[in-house]
């Protein structure tokens, strides 16, 4: 199995995108929601055949603080069951010092950016990751980090995978 996952290429799913098909806000459209559950449900056959999803440490935190003191619009055992077995298709990495330093960096060179969402796009470049999938706006639209990746040959894109039309 360790194989399998050599050939594929890792990303990266931050908490935003992980959520979004459970929270209330309809702020990003009913697309998002369809298609970041068909994400969690593997039923997107493009990403199930060329990604393999990657979760830190970081984002597993977050998740369990956001999930804890928000409403969320679905059954939490439902929510549970669709995320756990999610979680089963992840490799899940921990923060490095390294990761840690390189989050102080771009935080030294850019202050608006949220530090917690700069320590899981951190975690991504240092363990390899090639892309960084989000719907957080802050992070999309910041220069900087267009520089900063870009000079990593790293990939910070919103969730812009098309729907699976074969099932």
């Amino acid at each position: 199995m360790l194989f399998f996952y050599i050939k594929m290429k890792k990303m990266m799913i931050d908490t935003s995108i992980i959520l979004e098909p459970f929270t209330p806000e309809n702020k990003k459209g009913p697309n998002y929601k369809r298609r970041c559950l068909a994400l969690l449900k593997n039923d997107i056959v493009y990403f199930k055949n060329n990604f393999l999803p990657v979760i830190s440490l970081s984002i597993l935190g977050e998740l369990h603080g956001i999930i804890n003191e928000k409403k969320i619009s679905w059954k939490k055992e439902t929510m549970n069951e669709i995320i756990n077995e999610f979680f089963g298709n992840c490799l899940t990495v921990g923060i490095t010092r390294e990761s840690i330093d390189m989050a102080n960096c771009i935080l030294k060179s850019d202050e608006r950016l949220d530090p917690l969402d700069i320590l899981h796009l951190s975690c991504a470049i240092c363990n390899d990751c090639e892309t960084f999938m989000t719907l957080d706006s802050e992070l999309i639209k910041s220069e900087f980090l267009r520089k900063f990746i870009k000079e990593r040959e790293f990939y910070l894109t919103p969730f812009n995978i098309h729907e699976n039309k074969d099932r």
